[in-house]
């Protein structure tokens, strides 16, 4: 192996740990609320289930939901 691929396998390491680490999904089950900040920074409280992605939003950390 050159550098190179060791130098990329390392890195796709890296930020696949971080990823995991970072858990940007979240799951809503049924019945539970969750306070959605959208990403022109108005907010909801969802009922719906689903998965969301929490991501740092306008006012702090917020979610997005998936379709």
């Amino acid at each position: 192996m050159n550098l190179k691929s060791i130098v990329i396998a390392v890195l796709t390491v890296v930020l696949l740990i971080t990823f995991i680490a970072l858990n940007p999904f979240s799951w809503n089950d049924a019945g539970n609320r969750t306070v959605v900040e959208r990403t022109d920074g108005t907010q909801i409280v969802q009922f719906a289930p689903g998965i969301f992605t929490q991501v740092f939003a306008k006012k702090g950390i917020g979610q997005i939901k998936f379709l």
